[in-house]
């Protein structure tokens, strides 16, 4: 019958390719990577120049690790795959990505910007420190169509802003203090010429 036939054409094509998955393993090339990136932040001071005693607000973006997640020989993994579900399945490089203390302070002042960083919930956060944890798969094997380059999994984290109306006017002054940039380009003024009709 034509189901029968339909049925018996999708798992031929199923294996093979399975058959060539297999066969194309040893051209695959594993990608093994470990990146820790210390915290690093953005400091906006009042007038728009750091010193003692001023204003700050400060975006500390976290401290941030991305790593191969699974251990072992993926291509021999690949290999020992029983059929072609759990060669698909296998076919994923796992990584995972981890973001840690993104926050938001903002301090007067005589506050210290800097101690509050190292603190969780103060009255200087605009923004409480949050993390964020993504499982991230990678797939080595680019011939088959049916497989997405790439699989993300993880949780967003609440954000929690902090921001009162006497918090609120002390950032909207804050943000006007800073000067704009003058433009490089200088303006010349040509004065218009009425033409005399006699």
């Amino acid at each position: 019958s034509v189901k029968q036939a339909a049925y018996s054409t999708y798992t031929d094509v199923k294996h093979r390719s399975y058959i060539l998955m297999k066969h194309n393993i040893e051209n695959i090339k594993v990608l093994d990577i470990y990146l820790d990136l210390q915290s690093s932040y953005f400091l906006l001071p009042e007038n728009g120049i750091y010193q003692d005693d001023v204003a700050v607000m400060c975006m500390d973006f976290g401290h941030l690790t991305f790593k191969r997640n699974d251990q072992g020989d993926q291509v021999t993994s690949l290999k020992e795959a029983k059929d072609i579900e759990e060669a698909r399945e296998k076919s994923y490089t796992k990584f995972k990505l981890k973001l840690e203390n993104v926050q938001l302070i903002y301090a007067n002042r005589n506050e210290s910007w800097e101690k509050v960083r190292q603190e969780k919930d103060t009255r200087l956060h605009l923004i409480k420190p949050l993390e964020l944890d993504l499982d991230l798969g990678k797939c080595i094997y680019t011939d088959d169509a049916n497989l997405p380059a790439w699989k993300v999994a993880g949780n967003l984290p609440n954000v929690e802003l902090r921001l009162s109306d006497k918090r609120l006017f002390q950032i909207i002054n804050h943000m006007e203090s800073i000067p704009l940039p003058k433009s490089k380009n200088s303006t010349i003024v040509v004065p218009s010429m009425e033409s005399e009709v006699h």
